[in-house]
């Protein structure tokens, strides 16, 4: 069973209207599939896109050894 509040994150994530303050806290987000989300989509802004870049790697399914 999913949980609802994940799934509402997640829904979230792929908002084309969130705005750079939201898309950047779900990027801290312990769930994976959130931050893939942002990660994964086409319009990031550029705070967004620097974020991804400068931060660590986080253990995931993609990049586990």
């Amino acid at each position: 069973m999913t949980d609802p509040y994940q799934d509402a994150l997640a829904a979230l994530s792929w908002n084309p209207s969130a705005p750079d303050s939201v898309l950047l806290r779900l990027l801290r987000h312990g769930d994976e599939k959130v931050r893939r989300n942002v990660a994964q989509r086409r319009d990031l802004p550029q705070p967004v896109v620097d974020a991804i870049l400068t931060a660590p790697i986080r253990p995931c399914a993609w990049n586990s050894p």
